[in-house]
């Protein structure tokens, strides 16, 4: 298998020993090209490995370190990546599809048995996990224009119900806090992402009104994590 990285290289040596995996292939010379804009250019972005799963699951998987280079770049190719796969998985003619980027090697194994457990329904199966504040990267974070499906797998990375209290008080609001630390704003958007799910009936990306309030979250919540970033550029 042709390998073009250190990572990759350990990449594999988990995927084959993981019983989750029915088979894998590094995306090489295999045509998988997803197409994404950045900064007005097009650009085509090769995913690094494809996965089947034993549940049937096919596996995009982008094998990241904690990288800063271009972090606007890397969040444009992983939201056309995550919007690619949507769209296979509504068509409902290429079986279940998922998108994964690992950015830490020793949590492969656990988060691919966990997505083998899981039934594949006949639309799409959404690959989310919970991205803790400490490891939030700004790639993680969904581009300003982001569809609803990529806001909606953003705002469950938080898992909010480590929180004290009910959801109900200063997240039950139709605009983010004002002056919230990280937890704050996060949770507010796991909150809404669990009443716009539960109770609306349109599509959310055809009510710019809605989204207004969640991009602006997002917005604050890209802020912060870029200036902990410095912060963290900047200790010795």
């Amino acid at each position: 298998m042709v390998q073009h990285s250190d990572w990759e290289g350990q990449a594999v040596k988990v995927l084959e020993a993981s019983e989750a995996v029915k088979f894998h292939a590094r995306n090489d010379h295999l045509g998988l090209a997803i197409k994404y804009e950045y900064l007005g250019v097009d650009h085509d972005y090769e995913p690094d490995f494809l996965v089947r799963l034993t549940n049937g699951v096919t596996l995009i998987l982008e094998i990241k370190g904690y990288e800063v280079h271009n972090p606007e770049q890397i969040a444009a190719k992983h939201n056309a990546a995550r919007r690619w796969v949507l769209a296979v998985n509504n068509l409902g003619e290429f079986g279940s599809w998922g998108f994964l980027v690992c950015r830490d090697l020793t949590e492969l194994a656990e988060i691919l048995r966990e997505l083998a457990r899981t039934c594949p329904p006949a639309k799409w199966v959404p690959m989310w996990r919970v991205i803790p504040n400490d490891r939030i990267t700004l790639t993680d974070i969904p581009a300003p224009d982001a569809l609803w499906d990529v806001i909606s797998e953003f705002a469950l990375s938080y898992y909010c119900h480590t929180q004290e209290g009910s959801l109900s008080g200063e997240y039950n609001c139709e605009q983010p806090p004002v002056g919230a630390d990280l937890d704050r704003l996060r949770a507010w958007l796991f909150y809404q992402q669990r009443c716009i799910r539960g109770g609306y009936m349109d599509d959310p990306d055809e009510d710019p009104v809605l989204l207004a309030p969640l991009r602006q979250a997002i917005e604050a919540i890209r802020e912060q994590v870029a200036g902990m970033q410095n912060s963290n550029r900047l200790t010795p």
